[in-house]
This record gives C-alpha cells, sequence and structure tokens, in this order.
C-alpha cells in the first residue's frame, strides 16, 4: 500500500470523525434545550410510568388470554385477541450436542440447525410441546 493512500485514508477518517463530532454537539445542544423546557421532566416520568404501566397490563391480557385458551380451547377469546399454538421441541442441550457432535455437525450446538434436523427427523430425545402465545390486535 503506498504512503499517498495511507495520508488520503487518514484524510479521510479526520473528516468523519469531525463529522461525527459536529453531529454530536448538535445533538447535546438540542438536547440541552429540550431539557431546560418546563415539564420535561415531569414528562419524562409520566412516559416511563405509562410505557411501566402498558407493559404490565399487556402482560395480564395475555395471560388471561392463554389462560382462557387452556380452560375451552378458544383460540378468540375476546374481541382483538387470539391465539396462536407453537411447536416447541423440547430437549436436554448436551444430550443434542452429543448427538450433533457424534455426527460430526458441530463442536457446539447450534440450535437453531438441530430443531430444523430434528423437526425433520425422529429423534428418541425431542418431544414437541405445543405453546400458546397470545396475540393482541394494535387497535382494541
Amino acid at each position: 500500500m503506498s504512503n499517498e493512500k495511507l495520508v488520503q485514508a487518514i484524510e479521510e477518517l479526520k473528516a468523519a470523525r469531525a463529522a461525527a463530532k459536529a453531529a454530536q454537539d448538535e445533538w447535546d445542544r438540542i438536547q440541552a434545550l429540550l431539557n431546560a423546557l418546563p415539564g420535561v421532566e415531569w414528562a419524562k416520568v409520566q412516559l416511563a410510568s405509562t410505557k411501566a404501566s402498558l407493559g404490565f397490563a399487556d402482560d395480564i391480557v395475555r395471560q388471561l388470554a392463554v389462560d382462557a385458551y387452556g380452560v375451552d380451547g378458544n383460540k378468540k377469546p375476546a374481541e382483538g385477541v387470539g391465539i396462536r399454538v407453537m411447536t416447541k421441541l423440547v430437549y436436554d442441550e448436551a444430550v443434542a450436542l452429543g448427538w450433533a457432535m457424534d455426527k460430526r455437525m458441530a463442536l457446539k450446538l447450534d440450535a437453531k440447525a438441530f430443531e430444523k434436523i430434528a423437526k425433520a427427523s425422529q429423534l428418541e430425545f425431542v418431544t414437541e410441546e405445543e405453546a400458546p402465545i397470545a396475540t393482541i390486535a394494535k387497535e382494541l
């Protein structure tokens, strides 16, 4: 590599660093202006609180929907709420790794690849388990 290319690359790096610093400085300036506005701290606390409440309410709806599905098998337990049943493979990772190493497939278990093989094959140490997952419409 010629010295000329290195010097050019260094100049490009300097320009990129300067542009990144200018962008960061502008972001910091705008952030400082925003933080100086009255009510910003209250709005941040309110936003965090409402996000936490939303997450809690979402978790409750999902759990109640899965519970209702478990009772009556209805995949549409309420308007805007559904149940999707996923198949989950259940296996001991150590046994699966031993199997993969025996087949000269891996030194480390690649769970995604293993599960593809396990779904297509009947491996005695792998079982399938249905796992219901609640889905909630964005507009309730």
